[in-house]
């Protein structure tokens, strides 16, 4: 069996935690090591917290599902009118990706390097294409030009063997999360993953069967080198 590096790719509610759980209690994932390298802002911190990331649900907040969501969906609309405000700027634009890739180079080395000197395979929850994705969204770019921006910094991180990417409609992942803000926060990200992964060939996975049904097209993938 060889070993490799693999990144899990799809939408917030697509299904990689639950899967990544299973693969971590399956003996055939021995060998591999699982990391999650979503980027945290730490040198933006302070100017992330300005304009806002992801909006989060309170948990002791005892409000119901609709009434949640409402508050998430005016707290992201907010937040990307702020967004296109500040990013309108070239300058600013470039600035602040600059920074961010600098901020994520690091935090990403910091926690994969002792992994990937070792002989383990390793399976990533998420990658650095998703840096670019999330800042892409930001600056109001097309898929296209947030393609080449990924295309751009691609040098600075490790190829990976396999992307395999869990393909959810924007619709069924907005019916399974109740902490997602609206529909244009993923249509937008489904787009971008759709002409990604035409353009790269990824490993598409129909994430809307059972769970167990995914979990084994993605082992077939990883650890027998089926192409589906």
């Amino acid at each position: 069996m060889k070993k490799g590096r693999v990144a899990l790719i799809g939408l917030d509610g697509s299904g990689k935690s639950a899967n990544i759980s299973l693969m971590k209690q399956d003996a055939a994932y021995s060998d591999y090591d699982f990391i999650w390298v979503r980027w945290k802002p730490t040198l933006l911190k302070p100017l992330y917290k300005l304009i806002g990331g992801k909006a989060k649900t309170n948990a002791k907040a005892k409000t119901e599902p609709d009434e949640n969501r409402s508050g998430l969906k005016s707290e992201y609309n907010r937040k990307a009118g702020m967004k296109k405000k500040i990013f309108k700027s070239g300058i600013v634009r470039n600035a602040w990706i600059f920074l961010a890739t600098v901020d994520y180079f690091f935090q990403f080395y910091f926690k994969t390097l002792f992994n990937l000197l070792s002989k383990k395979g390793i399976i990533f929850d998420r990658y650095y294409l998703d840096l670019y994705v999330d800042q892409g969204i930001n600056f109001g770019y097309s898929p296209e030009k947030i393609y080449k921006m990924i295309k751009t910094h691609q040098w600075l991180f490790p190829k990976m063997d396999k992307i395999v990417y869990i393909r959810v409609t924007p619709e069924v992942c907005y019916a399974r999360k109740d902490d997602i803000p609206n529909m244009d926060y993923l249509e937008k990200r489904y787009a971008i993953y759709e002409y990604i992964s035409e353009k790269d060939d990824w490993h598409v996975v129909n994430g809307n069967e059972p769970l167990e049904k995914v979990n084994g097209t993605i082992k077939s993938i990883i650890l027998g080198g089926k192409n589906e």
